[in-house]
């Protein structure tokens, strides 16, 4: 797995039949190309989200409390990939 590409991506996405309002936040897991959501089952308002970094924006205690679920969720996967290249799958 060390020669794979590993990739890791936070975004929003809108439920369907919804134009406006908070959006769900999706965890994008992308390994050699094959890619996988995940949702976070948070929904977050798209003015208060930063695209580029995939965190939320602001400094209050809901965007500082969902920034830390991102970093949470990273950590996992970095670490279930951790897990995979130990066993040598």
């Amino acid at each position: 797995m060390l020669d794979k590409s590993f990739g890791l991506l936070f975004f929003m996405k809108r439920p369907t039949n919804v134009t406006q309002g908070d959006m769900y936040i999706y965890l994008r897991i992308t390994v050699n190309g094959i890619f996988k959501d995940v949702s976070s089952k948070r929904r977050w308002s798209p003015s208060r989200w930063d695209p580029k970094s995939g965190k939320a924006i602001g400094s209050k205690e809901d965007a500082r409390a969902l920034n830390l679920l991102i970093m949470t969720l990273e950590s996992k996967a970095h670490e279930a990939r951790r897990s995979l290249i130990d066993q040598g799958i």
